[in-house]
């Protein structure tokens, strides 16, 4: 049985196109997701993102810290930031927000299902951790006007710093307000209780700036903005050096998998995460090998059609020795051969 958001009649009322996510049934698209995503770039879009798993800790910061590679105590409460679990070897276990609630608690925002499997990961420290009752439900607002429209609809004064939040009430709904995102747009993420969420959706989508967008829109988003979606940008076989989320290491600190980035610092990695810019409007496809010649050189991770660059634009890992920014390059996959241009990140 597929678990549904508080929010799944809504969809269905919208005429959403479902599919399956994680276990989960959520809107594909309302519309198409092209012009979900144009809207997104130019306006505000809101997305539901009820299946995202959260984790509540309360407890010892330093039971924590050997497991995320960024310090969580120096973070004052208000603050949220971006960190990766590894593996002995470095490989990445999972990445995630980790909100600094007060003195004690944590709130750990992940990817959909993967809460069994750090707790897991947490091991003897686990037991600090339990599941919010209280805001374990999610929208996005996301977009250039995001802000706007939050002013007008709540007589807001919007002044949130990125990965800043607040504790706020939205139309007197007890919400947690954090200017982050998974667009590349500036935007916020609400927290709220779940029995409130169809009436702060209906609440945002009367402004008339604001649309729906479904998963289809948001992959595409974040995928010109260069962010990895895990299971399939990264896992455990891949370290952040070839990431390119070395910016996400604390090295004056010690955590799980330290020792052997230190070694892969100093050697070096034979492959990088790089965009790719189709030379026609044909998209590369995650599974696609990268090509110079009749070399195979890299893999396609991530692949779409960007309504904002009218281009084929993917994502995937490149031997060094190809990586650099205009490299001609061909993707290949069941015969289809695409022409594109290695690129940095993000693509747009």
């Amino acid at each position: 049985m597929l678990k549904k958001t508080p929010l799944f009649e809504k969809h269905r009322e919208s005429g959403a196109r479902m599919g399956e996510f994680n276990g989960w049934r959520m809107p594909i698209s309302y519309s198409s997701i092209l012009e979900e995503s144009r809207w997104c770039r130019q306006e505000a879009a809101l997305f539901d993102t009820c299946h995202m798993d959260q984790l509540l800790y309360r407890g010892s910061f330093e039971r924590m810290e050997p497991f995320f590679t960024r310090k969580l105590r120096s973070a004052p409460p208000g603050k949220a930031r971006y960190v990766l679990m590894l593996s002995n070897s470095g490989g990445i276990l999972q990445d995630l927000l980790v909100y600094r609630l007060d003195s004690d608690a944590l709130l750990f925002v992940l990817n959909a299902g993967s809460g069994a499997g750090v707790k897991r990961i947490l091991g003897d420290a686990a037991p600090g951790i339990s599941y919010p009752s209280e805001r374990n439900a999610k929208i996005d607002l996301q977009g250039p006007r995001s802000f706007r429209v939050l002013e007008e609809l709540f007589s807001l004064k919007f002044s949130l710093k990125p990965f800043s939040f607040t504790e706020i009430r939205l139309g007197g709904i007890p919400c947690l307000l954090s200017r982050t995102g998974y667009t590349g747009e500036p935007g916020v993420e609400i927290y709220l209780p779940p029995g409130k969420v169809p009436e702060l959706w209906n609440k945002i989508l009367s402004h008339p700036g604001v649309r729906t967008a479904g998963l289809g829109a948001r992959d595409l988003l974040r995928l010109e903005a260069g962010l990895v979606l895990y299971g399939s940008d990264i896992d455990e076989r891949v370290n952040p050096f070839e990431a390119g989320l070395e910016r996400f290491l604390d090295f004056e600190k010690d955590f799980r998998g330290k020792e052997a980035l230190e070694d892969i610092k100093d050697k070096g990695t034979e492959s990088v995460r790089m965009g790719l810019v189709s030379e026609t409007r044909r998209a590369p496809r995650a599974g696609s090998g990268i090509f110079s010649g009749e070399k195979k050189v890299g893999r396609v991770t991530s692949g779409g059609f960007s309504p904002s660059l009218q281009r084929g634009i993917a994502m995937g890992y490149i031997r060094r020795e190809y990586s650099e920014p205009g490299t001609g390059v061909t993707v290949k996959r069941s015969g289809r051969d695409c022409a594109a241009r290695v690129s940095d990140l993000p693509l747009i």
